[in-house]
């Protein structure tokens, strides 16, 4: 995962990232669970992983991703909590991304 990705997210103060996984577009959404699963590795902010696509509107449910959406601004709301009860002194993420410092 590029550093960079995780400096823009620092950057503009994001609480949260979401990915849209266009179903018939395999070349995209082929590494996006590994992309998810990599992020995780380096940052504890919420993720939400909306399904569509761009050809085929079946493959769309509006209820479900609004049902989605709404859970992950609770996520992001606990999560925002959360951080506002840790230590002063917690661990912080170098600007490399790849370990804590102290």
């Amino acid at each position: 995962m590029s550093s960079g990705f995780l400096d823009l997210i620092d950057e503009y103060k994001c609480d949260g990232v979401v990915f849209h996984q266009a179903m018939t577009c395999r070349t995209i959404h082929t590494g996006q669970l590994n992309q998810i699963n990599t992020f995780r590795k380096f940052s504890d902010k919420p993720v939400l992983l909306l399904e569509g696509d761009i050809v085929d509107a079946r493959n769309y449910d509006e209820r479900a991703t609004h049902v989605k959406i709404d859970a992950f601004i609770d996520v992001v709301d606990n999560h925002k909590r959360s951080l506002q009860g840790k230590r002063v002194g917690a661990p912080r993420r170098c600007e490399s991304a790849k370990r804590q410092c102290a």
